[in-house]
């Protein structure tokens, strides 16, 4: 993507429509990667909640 960017011309309309077909699907991607962490925490404090209980 950088790349992209990069070779993009300075005029507003390209760099606009250039940024926005980097920022939708990296957005999606970002929710993506926050939820699995979530996830993951919550299987770990579940798994330090269940070991502390003996």
């Amino acid at each position: 993507m950088n790349t992209a960017l990069a070779a993009a011309p300075f005029a507003p309309d390209t760099a606009a429509e250039v940024w926005r077909r980097f920022a939708e699907p990296w957005t999606a991607w970002n929710h993506l990667r926050t939820a699995a962490a979530s996830l993951a925490f919550l299987a770990l404090a579940a798994a330090a909640g269940l070991a502390l209980r003996g």
